[in-house]
């Protein structure tokens, strides 16, 4: 009779040990998907980029020519295109000084 209860007391033991197991397993898992939503996947051994988006276009054009906003007014998509341009010149020649290889490229949003 008192094998028969330590044996049933060793396998209640080892329930409620399990059921501990499985609950912080759970709760593990739920902290892993909250912080697996957050992050952006990048696929291995895809090469790495930086993404720039000039957002104040005008504002750098009137610092450089008094025609600025005259030419934002009648053709503001190429001011936009000419301050994208030579924001990528400008990089580029930094870029180079600095001894870094890169490729800057402009493209469309």
């Amino acid at each position: 009779m008192e094998a028969r209860l330590m044996t049933g007391l060793v396998l209640l033991a080892v329930a409620v040990l399990l059921a501990g197991i499985l609950w912080q397993l759970r709760r593990w898992r739920q902290a892993l998907g909250a912080v697996s939503a957050e992050a952006v996947p990048v696929p291995v051994g895809l090469p790495l980029g930086i993404g720039i988006e000039i957002l104040n276009p005008f504002e750098l054009a009137v610092k450089e020519s008094a025609l600025a906003p005259l030419a934002a007014r009648l053709a503001p998509r190429l001011l936009e295109r000419i301050v994208v341009n030579r924001a990528a010149e400008i990089l580029r020649e930094q870029l180079a000084e600095q001894g870094v290889r890169a490729e800057v490229r402009v493209r469309p949003l």
